[in-house]
């Protein structure tokens, strides 16, 4: 098969694989699969440079003054700073998982060029929606300095975010030995809260930071109506009970089936919900809804049947893992507790195929873009919940 021609510019090109991504993954058409991974890297490959480009012309500054400059006072005031936005959006979703050392809103790099140590006070809040973070520093001779700060955000501001909303970063830098105040506003994006980002690029460094893992936020096993399922779901299985990997490995096929068809019974039905974009187009975001939602409106897309099933399998106590692939997320489930072997389900076919059907889909898929992929963990990511549940990702509810 000859290669696509890959079109030179980025809406072109996302474009192209949007209609390539429902041909692959909604009509199950697998001769347009090779031309999806060629586009998919196409689309990976523009983004980047687009964000080294962003980076060389200077994105992502909010301010920046030096000794040179009259932005503090004269000629003698002795500093050089740098100001950053590190998000384009703020995920509302999600900031409350985020630490200020991985994650930060902004970030200062101070170096002070003269003698005498200096004492600053550094400030900013998001107006509105969060408290004041606060740092004080001193800054010695010629030894460059980076502070980062996330203000924490109030949760009653940010559950009233169901539309992406504008909003003012306040950044304040006070001397406090000459009193001396820098006091400068940007405007920032609110994500609302079922908008999920799946990566970000850092506007000071134009790499593309992955934000799959925070996905497990979403995996929901303790809520009420995930228990009212399961007791429902149960009645499926011969012993009528669940026992995650007390048994065997044919015993955790069998529950897995069990809720599968439980849900396809439901009629819960498949919904394209795309990719949206922020306004500057550099971060990818999903529409999510929490399991409970789908449980009650009975319509998921592919991300929303997985988090619905993963939430499931975590609740009888398996491990569960959400697979993601470019414009697509499948389930995975660990096969046994001692072995690292993974078994995969399609959940987008609860109204349109067996059990069987889905697992032999969703193997496929691993097995085609795992290839693709060559082991560098770009197109196909495999977040184990066990693993994100160690790394501090918590569930929303």
């Amino acid at each position: 098969m000859t290669s696509p021609k890959i079109p030179g510019d980025e809406f072109t090109i996302r474009q192209d694989v949007i209609a390539l991504r429902r041909a692959v993954f909604e009509e199950r058409d697998k001769s347009k699969l090779p031309n999806l991974i060629a586009m998919e890297k196409a689309l990976q490959d523009v983004r980047r440079m687009r964000a080294i480009k962003e980076k060389t012309d200077g994105a992502g500054s909010v301010f920046a003054f030096s000794s040179a400059s009259n932005l503090l006072g004269p000629n003698t005031n002795g500093l050089d700073i740098e100001v950053t936005v590190k998000m384009v959006a703020l995920p509302t979703a999600l900031v409350h998982l985020y630490e200020k050392d991985t994650n930060p809103l902004l970030e200062y790099r101070i170096t002070n060029t003269m003698l005498a140590t200096r004492r600053l006070k550094l400030i900013s809040s998001i107006e509105g929606y969060s408290a004041t973070a606060v740092d004080t520093v001193e800054a010695e001779q010629n030894i460059p300095l980076t502070v980062r700060q996330l203000p924490t955000l109030f949760p009653d501001r940010l559950d009233a975010i169901s539309e992406l909303t504008r909003a003012t970063i306040n950044v304040q830098i006070q001397d406090l030995d000459k009193a001396t105040e820098l006091h400068k506003t940007v405007p920032i994006w609110l994500l609302a809260k079922t908008s999920v980002p799946l990566e970000m690029t850092d506007p000071a460094t134009g790499e593309m930071n992955d934000l799959t893992r925070y996905l497990g936020a979403f995996v929901t096993p303790n809520v009420e109506p995930i228990m009212a399922f399961l007791r429902r779901a149960v009645d499926k299985i011969p012993s009528k009970r669940f026992v995650g990997y007390q048994l065997n490995e044919v015993e955790v096929t069998a529950q897995v089936r069990a809720i599968y068809e439980a849900l396809s019974l439901s009629g819960i039905n498949y919904v394209n919900s795309i990719i949206t974009f922020t306004p500057d187009s550099s971060t990818f975001n999903q529409r999510v809804r929490l399991p409970q939602e789908t449980l009650t409106h009975g319509i998921a897309n592919c991300v929303d049947g997985t988090l619905l099933m993963a939430s499931l399998l975590e609740a009888i106590s398996l491990n569960p893992a959400i697979v993601i692939v470019p414009g697509h997320a499948f389930l995975g489930w660990q096969k046994w507790r001692d072995k690292d072997e993974w078994q995969y389900l399609e959940t987008t076919m609860f109204a349109t195929g067996s059990f069987d059907e889905a697992c032999e889909a969703a193997q496929e898929t691993v097995k085609e873009w795992r290839a693709a992929d060559g082991g560098k963990g770009t197109l196909l990511k495999q977040r184990a919940l066990k693993e994100l549940r160690a790394g501090g990702i918590t569930p929303r509810q």
